[in-house]
């Protein structure tokens, strides 16, 4: 019993591999949260224009922490166009500027924790991701649809925007990743 139990919630270190079914399962549950995430904060609105928190980032920002890069991309790009599908917008430029942003600061945050996995701890990792994701999404806006350079004047803003946003985000993982650490010890 207790094999099975540290197999289902990644608690195991290793010893026990959950089958390619059982991670593929589990992809799919995260992506859906995600995206469920990601779809009440849309449907919420904007309290300022193109500000969001981010909250579907909390999940490939645990996935990350919890069961690695790979886990952490698929559930980022899944998410993306879940979400895109959810929303009508697959394909459509909020979608290039999500799917970007989202992909980007996935990437970066994954690179910068394995090859420097003391260098930041949970609140740098969310900043960093929602800041490289504020400067992709500046970046896509500036080359494909907004032929001004002038765009790139909102990302000092956008800077202290991720600095906020990344730290709920990373507040909310923090609890997130101890429920599952509770509820993998406890049940």
């Amino acid at each position: 019993m207790d094999a099975l139990k540290k197999a289902r919630f990644g608690m195991d270190g290793g010893s026990v591999k959950p089958s390619r079914a059982r991670r593929i399962a589990e992809l799919a549950l995260w992506t859906g949260v995600a995206s469920v995430l990601f779809t009440v904060e849309e449907a919420a609105g904007l309290p300022l224009p193109f500000f969001r928190l981010g909250l579907a980032n909390v999940i490939p920002l645990a996935l990350l922490i919890r069961n690695g890069t790979g886990a952490a991309l698929s559930v980022a790009v899944l998410r993306v166009l879940v979400a895109g599908f959810l929303t009508g917008t697959l394909f459509q430029p909020s979608f290039v500027f999500s799917a970007t942003g989202g992909v980007l600061s996935v990437a970066a945050v994954a690179g910068v924790h394995r090859l420097a996995p003391r260098l930041f701890g949970l609140a740098g990792l969310s900043i960093l991701g929602a800041f490289v994701k504020n400067a992709s999404q500046i970046a896509v806006a500036s080359l494909l649809y907004v032929a001004d350079l002038d765009v790139w004047s909102v990302l000092p803003l956008f800077f202290f925007v991720s600095v906020g946003a990344g730290t709920l985000v990373a507040f909310i993982t923090w609890g997130f990743l101890a429920r599952i650490r509770t509820a993998g010890s406890s049940g």
